[in-house]
């Protein structure tokens, strides 16, 4: 099991994950340091931004909630808020 998911197993079992826990995680999948993601930041200006990344978010994605993403649903992400957008299901998406 990867690290993301060994924290997720501890600290969000049983409840719901919110905004800044979202962002520790994504610090932690990125390889950053803490409290270095705000939201804003562009994903390319991010080094560990890849594949590997995004099959990351995906897995995520599916322990937080349930959400089924594919690569595809990546297509239009640019930023950190547009991930938490998604993996939070914006009303915005069907």
């Amino acid at each position: 099991s990867s690290a993301a998911s060994d924290v997720y197993k501890r600290q969000y079992l049983g409840g719901i994950m919110n905004r800044e826990q979202l962002l520790t995680e994504l610090e932690s999948l990125f390889d950053l340091p803490a409290d270095s993601l705000r939201g804003d930041q562009q994903l390319q200006d991010i080094p560990a931004w890849d594949s590997v990344a995004v099959l990351g978010v995906i897995s995520l994605a599916d322990e937080i909630n349930g959400r089924d993403l594919s690569p595809l649903d990546f297509q239009h992400i640019f930023t950190v808020n547009d991930i938490i957008n998604l993996i939070f299901g914006d009303a915005s998406r069907s």
